[in-house]
């Protein structure tokens, strides 16, 4: 974050993973490095062994954003929304019970490459994503002119809560 490459080791095999936890030595940043892993990995990870950590704090979220995407989509013509990143079905759900058609996808899921799409929700995911320019690459194919990008990712003020510290934030 601050541009300087001095860190220390926290922790080995962070939460049991072929991971590391680093601290920046000139700014205090925390961060989680994979070292050997590749968005080819987490692909896979995800389609086959995620499961989400964060049921405390997701209910209240899911709604609120649900609520707002059937608040922005009301009055349009929209036929399709894919929510990337979603395999748990969890924001699917919720946009379904609001009568918004979505799709969800997993992030490697070979199925989004095939899709077109009014609506793209990308909600909880880019925090995730080792290669951000193709997956936008892929969106932005994907997505239909003059359609809607929704974007949300974890803002914690207090850093020192261990919540977002799981190694799946890469």
């Amino acid at each position: 974050i601050c541009g300087q490459n001095g860190k220390r080791v926290i922790q080995n095999d962070y939460d049991g993973q072929p991971m590391c936890l680093f601290e920046c030595t000139a700014c205090g940043h925390w961060y989680v490095d994979g070292l050997h892993l590749s968005q080819e990995y987490f692909d896979k990870f995800y389609l086959t062994e995620y499961n989400t950590d964060d049921k405390q704090y997701s209910d209240e979220r899911l709604n609120s954003l649900a609520d707002f995407v059937a608040e922005k989509l009301k009055g349009e013509t929209i036929t399709n929304v894919a929510d990337i990143g979603g395999a748990d079905m969890e924001l699917f759900r919720r946009l379904r019970d609001r009568h918004i058609m979505a799709w969800a996808y997993g992030i490697g899921d070979e199925q989004n490459e095939q899709w077109s799409a009014d609506a793209v929700i990308l909600s909880h995911t880019l925090e995730h994503i080792y290669d951000i320019f193709t997956m936008m690459e892929r969106v932005k194919q994907a997505l239909k002119p003059g359609g809607y990008l929704f974007v949300e990712v974890p803002v914690h003020f207090d850093y020192s809560l261990d919540y977002d510290r799981h190694w799946q934030h890469i």
